[in-house]
């Protein structure tokens, strides 16, 4: 009896650790189609070619139906940490807008797909189980459960005053250093944060402005500073002269430009 037991363990184990073994393959899998997608479609300067997405769909395609049957809620023995679900939500994100812009193109903006907004607010995407728009991505999932203002130059809304969309996928064992390189460098470029050292102004994109409590509670949690602004998180991923001539300048005047809705689309730069 105890023999046929330990038998029957055996076989539960090996069973357990072939769909472990499945489970890595199709995650590999789904990695690799967004890679091709990103490598395919999204240049060095982030702009992406819809058009050529819109005629050639099927990997992305794919790798969307992929998110629609994985997840941290119904596959939760893919992602065993944080970095794991993280990475997962900034690249569905980032594939929802493009499969969403890349299914109505043409257009000229994001705020041309549906009235106020709607293309955040109400088209649903099939994603970990259930259907959420794209705002229920980014404020319920994104910002409230990882509480990381670094979300803000890694997810892309198809805009050309959005930070710039990456061309290589965000990954958990890579996801600290991609996070702190995609906000070093929305705020080193001039489009999102540009320092005149003459007029002593700041011109700050609106995303600092929107999103200014998330800034300045991850300050206050992370340095234990009671009163801040996002320039003061800002001023973090300076290079060190404008970061020491922020901090010696009282009466810097802060300036949040005007947000560009403008499609982040290469066919339309060249």
């Amino acid at each position: 009896m105890k023999h046929g037991l330990w038998h029957c363990l055996i076989y539960v184990f090996m069973l357990c650790l072939g769909f472990l073994s499945v489970c890595d393959v199709v995650a590999s899998e789904q990695d690799e189609l967004w890679e091709v997608v990103l490598a395919a479609f999204v240049d060095q300067n982030g702009l992406v070619d819809y058009a050529g997405l819109k005629r050639n769909p099927e990997h992305l395609d794919a790798y969307t139906e992929g998110l629609s049957k994985t997840g941290p809620k119904v596959t939760p023995q893919l992602f065993t940490t944080r970095a794991d679900s993280f990475a997962f939500w900034l690249n569905a994100y980032n594939a929802f807008v493009l499969k969403g812009v890349a299914q109505t193109y043409p257009v000229g903006s994001v705020k041309e797909i549906l009235p106020e907004f709607g293309f955040f607010k109400q088209k649903r995407f099939k994603v970990d189980g259930r259907e959420l728009t794209l705002d229920e991505i980014e404020h319920t999932i994104l910002r409230t459960q990882f509480k990381d203002p670094r979300i803000h130059a890694a997810i892309n809304c198809a805009a050309l005053s959005c930070p710039k969309l990456r061309n290589k996928p965000f990954k958990a064992e890579y996801l600290e250093r991609q996070l702190q390189e995609s906000m070093q460098e929305m705020v080193r470029s001039s489009d999102h944060a540009n320092l005149d050292h003459e007029t002593r102004v700041l011109y700050l994109s609106q995303i600092f402005n929107w999103f200014q409590s998330d800034f300045t509670d991850w300050l206050r949690l992370a340095h234990g500073k009671s009163e801040t602004t996002s320039v003061d998180y800002v001023a973090l991923f300076m290079n060190p002269l404008q970061r020491q001539f922020v901090k010696q300048t009282p009466d810097l005047k802060i300036v949040f430009r005007e947000y560009d809705w403008s499609l982040n689309d290469q066919n339309k730069r060249k």
